[in-house]
């Protein structure tokens, strides 16, 4: 339905090669032996093969264990091809695919000439074989791009790819800052929201470009939403999809053929309109004790497990109070902490940050496949005045005369302006992009 109505607006989408860049089908087995991995590496595999033949990036690319590697090669297989329609979850993968052809322009052009893959992978010798078996020398598409280059001094995708005419990918939510920069790589090529959609279904049917809402699909599940403002209440209402409202924000309840029932996926949806009676859906963020830059899906118990993790090296008696904050701009996680005592600053930016990283790769394995691609730069610390978590409770008590029912936020979706404020000294790694200490 998605194609359907893509191809309405957009009908020589799929006249050229199609760039899909997934996450493994199989990304390990739970300790009784059942495989789990990646709903778009899944649902890749099942596509039937003659429209897969069509891709330029083939399946056996995500297997690639090397996160430079596998970019390249990506890009250096995609660049080969006349390329119509791009379509990816995460805006941000398109952004890390378009940097690796820009800085290493030379290499795939030469990889492109010669009929090779451009870098070693013959550690995984299967995937080698399967990958160069369709390559062949092709020195008038290199002659091509060079052209571009000498033209352009840079080698620019739109000028690559003339026939690209559509990119699908996530437009709302956390991922929308880096769709919005999708412009300076792609050129102003429409774009189109793939949907609502998670491991547990495919929830709306986006119809417009650049517009992240979507038809609520109504054929494929059950929905009930709960008001955001009573998401804590202990008895809330409960709505049918005929009673949303216009600009409301809901938490949404889940009922599916695949056996979930009252399914609470955490998320909170906002409706933007209707579409003959039935709500437009717009994914605004994760829910309650989550946050999601760009699909890490990190919960507070993470945190709680890998400061668990941390206080084995480290005396975290000094830790005064503590927030976490996830910057969608930076891409990055910030730690706003109050000290009880002076650190050096060269222990918390050498050892502290890059063990808290390695802590949260170890209990979140979405966090470390973000940060082994560099989609999540390494985390921050903002070093707070002493009292700064007892003088919120104050504000807190003040405001609302039940002290004893305070509850800190370890987690939120985004800064106070207060605690932006009230930061001493903000401690940064050199090389945000440093990888993890040791593998995980």
């Amino acid at each position: 339905e998605w194609i359907y109505r893509a191809l309405k607006n957009h009908p020589t989408c799929l006249d050229h090669s199609f760039v899909g860049i997934v996450s493994r089908a199989v990304e390990g087995e739970t300790a009784s032996g059942i495989k789990f991995g990646s709903a778009s590496g899944m649902l890749y595999k099942s596509i039937p093969g003659p429209i897969r033949s069509a891709y330029a990036v083939p399946y056996m690319v995500s297997e690639i264990q090397d996160y430079n590697k596998r970019y390249f090669i990506a890009a250096r297989l995609a660049l080969a091809k006349r390329v119509s329609y791009i379509g990816t979850p995460n805006p941000s993968t398109l952004i890390r695919l378009a940097e690796t052809a820009t800085r290493n322009t030379e290499a795939i052009l030469r990889a492109i000439h010669d009929g090779t893959l451009g870098v070693d992978i013959s550690n995984q010798l299967d995937v080698e074989t399967c990958l160069a078996r369709s390559l062949k020398p092709d020195p008038k598409r290199a002659k091509n791009l060079d052209k571009i280059v000498e033209r352009r001094g840079e080698l620019r995708l739109p000028d690559c790819w003339p026939d690209l005419c559509l990119i699908g990918c996530w437009l709302g939510g956390s991922v929308g800052t880096q769709a919005r920069k999708l412009a300076s790589y792609y050129g102003e090529v429409p774009m189109r929201d793939i949907g609502f959609l998670a491991s547990e279904g495919h929830f709306t049917l986006p119809f417009q470009d650049q517009n992240p809402s979507g038809i609520l699909s109504l054929n494929n599940n059950y929905y009930e939403f709960i008001p955001e403002k009573d998401l804590d209440s202990t008895n809330p209402l409960v709505l049918s999809s005929n009673e949303l409202e216009e600009g409301t924000n809901y938490g949404v309840l889940l009922t599916t053929p695949g056996g979930l029932y009252r399914y609470d996926i955490n998320d909170i949806v906002q409706v933007t309109g209707f579409f003959r009676n039935t709500p437009l859906l717009m994914f605004l963020r994760k829910g309650r004790d989550m946050t999601n830059i760009t699909g890490e899906k990190m919960h507070v118990n993470h945190l709680l497990l890998a400061l668990e993790k941390v206080k084995r090296l480290y005396d975290l008696s000094l830790v005064e109070q503590f927030r976490i904050v996830a910057n969608i701009e930076w891409q990055r996680y910030e730690i706003y902490i109050e000290l009880k005592d002076n650190i050096s600053h060269a222990i918390l930016r050498d050892q502290v940050i890059p063990e808290i990283d390695l802590a949260l790769a170890q209990v979140n394995v979405e966090y470390a496949e973000k940060r082994r691609s560099q989609r999540l730069i390494l985390p921050c610390l903002h070093l707070m005045p002493r009292g700064w978590g007892e003088s919120e409770l104050k504000k807190s008590s003040q405001v609302n005369r039940k002290d004893a029912q305070y509850k800190w936020r370890i987690l939120c979706p985004e800064s106070r302006l207060e605690d932006s404020k009230a930061v001493l000294q903000t401690i940064t790694c050199d090389d945000p992009y440093k990888s993890l200490l040791r593998s995980i």
